[in-house]
């Protein structure tokens, strides 16, 4: 097996069908990822991820979860 970069270059390469933690499984001896990035901020990417690592991987997400706050004049100051 692949380790360090040209592992995840092989991942990002091959995973390509309908199952990616099917794929993710298959490539890590059933094991699953070390580290997972979630950079787009839906509830469906967060659940795929927490899906793909292995037990005591990492889950990195940059992506902006939840909705939007109401500007209120408490937390955005006055507004006129």
């Amino acid at each position: 097996m692949d380790t360090g970069a040209t592992g995840v270059d092989e991942a990002q390469r091959e995973v390509r069908d309908d199952d990616p933690v099917s794929r993710i499984l298959e490539l890590t001896d059933g094991l699953g990822a070390d580290v997972a990035i979630e950079a787009v901020g839906v509830p469906e990417t967060f659940e795929l991820c927490t899906r793909l690592i292995r037990p005591g991987g990492h889950l990195a997400t940059v992506g902006v979860h939840g909705k939007r706050p109401r500007c209120t004049s408490k937390t955005c100051g006055s507004r006129t």
